[in-house]
Protein backbone atom coordinates (compact mmCIF):
# COMPACT_ATOMS: atom_id res chain seq x y z
CA UNK A 1 0.00 0.00 0.00
CA UNK A 2 0.92 3.62 -0.64
CA UNK A 3 0.47 7.25 -0.74
CA UNK A 4 0.88 9.60 -3.40
CA UNK A 5 -0.22 13.38 -2.54
CA UNK A 6 -0.18 15.79 -5.34
CA UNK A 7 -0.24 19.46 -4.01
CA UNK A 8 -0.72 22.59 -6.21
CA UNK A 9 -0.81 26.40 -5.27
CA UNK A 10 -1.97 29.53 -7.96
CA UNK A 11 -1.54 32.62 -8.01
CA UNK A 12 -2.72 35.98 -10.24
CA UNK A 13 -2.54 39.51 -9.88
CA UNK A 14 -4.56 42.25 -11.38
CA UNK A 15 -3.51 45.68 -11.51
CA UNK A 16 -5.53 48.79 -12.87
CA UNK A 17 -2.74 51.15 -14.22
CA UNK A 18 -5.24 54.14 -14.10
CA UNK A 19 -5.72 53.58 -9.95
CA UNK A 20 -2.69 51.17 -9.84
CA UNK A 21 -5.05 49.39 -7.33
CA UNK A 22 -4.11 45.57 -7.38
CA UNK A 23 -5.70 42.73 -6.23
CA UNK A 24 -4.15 39.34 -5.53
CA UNK A 25 -5.85 35.95 -5.88
CA UNK A 26 -4.52 32.67 -5.17
CA UNK A 27 -5.54 28.89 -4.50
CA UNK A 28 -4.33 25.80 -2.43
CA UNK A 29 -5.58 22.39 -3.49
CA UNK A 30 -4.23 18.74 -3.68
CA UNK A 31 -5.09 15.52 -4.79
CA UNK A 32 -4.34 12.26 -2.60
CA UNK A 33 -3.97 9.32 -4.09
CA UNK A 34 -4.32 5.52 -1.51
CA UNK A 35 -3.57 1.67 -2.73
CA UNK A 36 -6.36 -0.24 -1.42
CA UNK A 37 -4.93 -3.37 -3.20
CA UNK A 38 -2.94 -3.89 -6.15
CA UNK A 39 -5.26 -3.56 -8.50
CA UNK A 40 -8.11 -0.78 -6.49
CA UNK A 41 -6.91 2.64 -5.99
CA UNK A 42 -8.50 5.69 -3.98
CA UNK A 43 -8.22 9.22 -4.92
CA UNK A 44 -9.15 12.38 -2.73
CA UNK A 45 -9.32 15.39 -4.16
CA UNK A 46 -9.59 18.88 -2.83
CA UNK A 47 -10.01 22.40 -4.39
CA UNK A 48 -9.39 21.04 -7.97
CA UNK A 49 -7.31 22.39 -10.35
CA UNK A 50 -7.20 21.25 -13.69
CA UNK A 51 -4.61 23.76 -15.31
CA UNK A 52 -2.59 20.71 -16.96
CA UNK A 53 -5.40 19.62 -18.89
CA UNK A 54 -4.85 20.26 -23.07
CA UNK A 55 -7.59 22.73 -24.72
CA UNK A 56 -10.09 21.64 -26.58
CA UNK A 57 -9.64 21.10 -30.37
CA UNK A 58 -11.85 24.08 -32.28
CA UNK A 59 -14.67 22.54 -34.36
CA UNK A 60 -17.02 23.69 -36.53
CA UNK A 61 -20.85 22.54 -35.99
CA UNK A 62 -22.96 22.25 -39.10
CA UNK A 63 -25.42 19.79 -37.82
CA UNK A 64 -28.26 19.93 -35.91
CA UNK A 65 -26.63 17.76 -33.08
CA UNK A 66 -24.61 18.93 -30.75
CA UNK A 67 -20.63 18.76 -31.05
CA UNK A 68 -18.85 15.99 -28.71
CA UNK A 69 -16.20 17.18 -26.63
CA UNK A 70 -14.24 14.34 -24.97
CA UNK A 71 -12.65 14.46 -21.42
CA UNK A 72 -9.34 15.27 -21.11
CA UNK A 73 -8.99 16.27 -17.25
CA UNK A 74 -6.98 13.06 -15.30
CA UNK A 75 -8.84 13.03 -12.51
CA UNK A 76 -12.00 11.90 -14.52
CA UNK A 77 -9.99 9.92 -17.03
CA UNK A 78 -8.58 7.61 -14.91
CA UNK A 79 -10.67 4.03 -14.75
CA UNK A 80 -13.04 6.13 -17.21
CA UNK A 81 -13.08 2.97 -19.19
CA UNK A 82 -15.36 1.05 -16.19
CA UNK A 83 -17.72 3.33 -16.77
CA UNK A 84 -19.03 2.00 -20.09
CA UNK A 85 -22.27 0.71 -20.15
CA UNK A 86 -24.17 -1.40 -22.96
CA UNK A 87 -23.29 -2.88 -26.11
CA UNK A 88 -20.05 -2.23 -26.01
CA UNK A 89 -19.83 1.72 -27.77
CA UNK A 90 -17.89 3.91 -25.79
CA UNK A 91 -17.18 7.59 -26.16
CA UNK A 92 -14.30 7.17 -28.83
CA UNK A 93 -17.34 5.54 -31.38
CA UNK A 94 -20.30 8.32 -29.84
CA UNK A 95 -17.01 11.65 -30.90
CA UNK A 96 -16.65 9.46 -34.42
CA UNK A 97 -20.29 9.01 -35.59
CA UNK A 98 -22.48 11.73 -33.48
CA UNK A 99 -24.21 11.89 -30.07
CA UNK A 100 -27.45 9.87 -32.08
CA UNK A 101 -25.05 6.10 -32.04
CA UNK A 102 -25.17 5.85 -27.97
CA UNK A 103 -26.59 6.18 -24.70
CA UNK A 104 -24.03 7.66 -22.49
CA UNK A 105 -25.72 8.06 -19.27
CA UNK A 106 -22.89 9.03 -17.04
CA UNK A 107 -20.29 11.42 -19.05
CA UNK A 108 -17.66 13.55 -16.41
CA UNK A 109 -17.34 16.25 -19.15
CA UNK A 110 -20.81 17.89 -17.35
CA UNK A 111 -19.27 18.18 -14.22
CA UNK A 112 -18.01 21.13 -12.96
CA UNK A 113 -19.65 23.01 -16.63
CA UNK A 114 -22.98 24.61 -17.14
CA UNK A 115 -23.84 26.40 -20.37
CA UNK A 116 -20.01 27.11 -20.71
CA UNK A 117 -19.17 28.61 -17.61
CA UNK A 118 -16.87 26.40 -15.41
CA UNK A 119 -17.83 25.71 -12.21
CA UNK A 120 -14.82 25.21 -9.23
CA UNK A 121 -15.30 21.70 -7.66
CA UNK A 122 -14.85 22.12 -3.86
CA UNK A 123 -13.82 17.97 -3.55
CA UNK A 124 -14.20 14.88 -4.82
CA UNK A 125 -13.70 11.02 -4.63
CA UNK A 126 -13.18 8.58 -6.69
CA UNK A 127 -12.38 4.69 -6.25
CA UNK A 128 -11.72 2.69 -8.75
CA UNK A 129 -10.01 -0.57 -9.89
CA UNK A 130 -10.25 -4.49 -10.03
CA UNK A 131 -10.70 -6.97 -7.06
CA UNK A 132 -11.05 -10.49 -8.27
CA UNK A 133 -13.63 -10.64 -10.79
CA UNK A 134 -15.17 -7.75 -9.56
CA UNK A 135 -14.89 -4.17 -11.66
CA UNK A 136 -15.95 -1.02 -9.70
CA UNK A 137 -15.59 2.70 -10.22
CA UNK A 138 -17.51 5.03 -7.71
CA UNK A 139 -17.44 8.97 -8.34
CA UNK A 140 -18.34 11.75 -5.64
CA UNK A 141 -18.16 15.13 -6.98
CA UNK A 142 -19.31 18.48 -4.93
CA UNK A 143 -19.27 21.74 -7.04
CA UNK A 144 -19.24 25.09 -5.75
CA UNK A 145 -21.47 27.79 -5.99
CA UNK A 146 -20.52 30.44 -8.22
CA UNK A 147 -21.61 33.11 -11.00
CA UNK A 148 -24.87 32.45 -9.74
CA UNK A 149 -24.96 28.78 -9.74
CA UNK A 150 -25.55 26.75 -6.35
CA UNK A 151 -23.29 24.16 -6.09
CA UNK A 152 -24.26 20.44 -6.47
CA UNK A 153 -23.05 16.74 -5.64
CA UNK A 154 -23.17 14.72 -8.26
CA UNK A 155 -22.65 10.96 -7.87
CA UNK A 156 -22.30 7.72 -10.20
CA UNK A 157 -21.67 4.18 -9.51
CA UNK A 158 -20.54 1.14 -11.53
CA UNK A 159 -19.92 -2.25 -10.59
CA UNK A 160 -19.68 -5.19 -12.93
CA UNK A 161 -18.99 -8.94 -12.46
CA UNK A 162 -17.01 -10.87 -15.17
CA UNK A 163 -19.02 -14.22 -15.15
CA UNK A 164 -15.99 -16.01 -17.29
CA UNK A 165 -13.82 -14.80 -19.97
CA UNK A 166 -16.59 -13.94 -22.60
CA UNK A 167 -19.16 -12.88 -20.28
CA UNK A 168 -19.82 -9.89 -18.38
CA UNK A 169 -22.69 -8.52 -16.11
CA UNK A 170 -23.10 -5.24 -14.47
CA UNK A 171 -24.79 -2.05 -13.32
CA UNK A 172 -25.07 1.46 -12.89
CA UNK A 173 -26.24 4.04 -10.73
CA UNK A 174 -26.10 7.87 -10.61
CA UNK A 175 -27.62 10.89 -8.88
CA UNK A 176 -27.36 14.27 -9.58
CA UNK A 177 -28.09 16.67 -12.43
CA UNK A 178 -25.17 18.80 -13.43
CA UNK A 179 -27.53 20.62 -16.15
CA UNK A 180 -30.48 22.00 -13.82
CA UNK A 181 -29.31 20.63 -10.28
CA UNK A 182 -32.79 18.76 -9.87
CA UNK A 183 -33.06 15.66 -8.03
CA UNK A 184 -32.22 12.81 -10.74
CA UNK A 185 -31.64 9.28 -10.51
CA UNK A 186 -30.52 6.31 -12.76
CA UNK A 187 -30.21 2.88 -12.23
CA UNK A 188 -29.53 0.90 -14.95
CA UNK A 189 -28.45 -3.15 -15.44
CA UNK A 190 -26.16 -4.27 -18.35
CA UNK A 191 -24.77 -7.48 -19.99
CA UNK A 192 -22.29 -8.08 -22.63
CA UNK A 193 -20.82 -11.05 -23.57
CA UNK A 194 -18.42 -11.00 -26.70
CA UNK A 195 -15.58 -14.08 -28.33
CA UNK A 196 -13.01 -13.64 -31.18
CA UNK A 197 -13.61 -17.79 -31.75
CA UNK A 198 -17.33 -17.41 -33.01
CA UNK A 199 -17.32 -20.12 -36.09
CA UNK A 200 -13.21 -20.69 -35.41
CA UNK A 201 -11.84 -17.02 -35.91
CA UNK A 202 -14.85 -14.49 -35.90
CA UNK A 203 -15.64 -11.89 -33.67
CA UNK A 204 -18.93 -11.71 -32.07
CA UNK A 205 -20.73 -9.02 -29.61
CA UNK A 206 -24.26 -9.29 -27.81
CA UNK A 207 -25.44 -6.90 -25.65
CA UNK A 208 -28.87 -6.16 -23.48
Amino acid sequence: MAIEVSPYVSGRLSDDFTTHDRAWQGALGSDFRYRLAPQLNAVITLNTDFAESDVDTRQINITRFPLFFPEKRAFFLEGSNQFNFGLGLDKTEVARYGNSVAFLPFFTRRIGLRDGIPLPIDAGVKLNGRLHRWNLDVLDVQTRTANGIPGTNLLGARLSYDVNHDLRIGTLVTHGDPEDFQSNTLVGFDGLWRTSRFRGDKNLLLGA
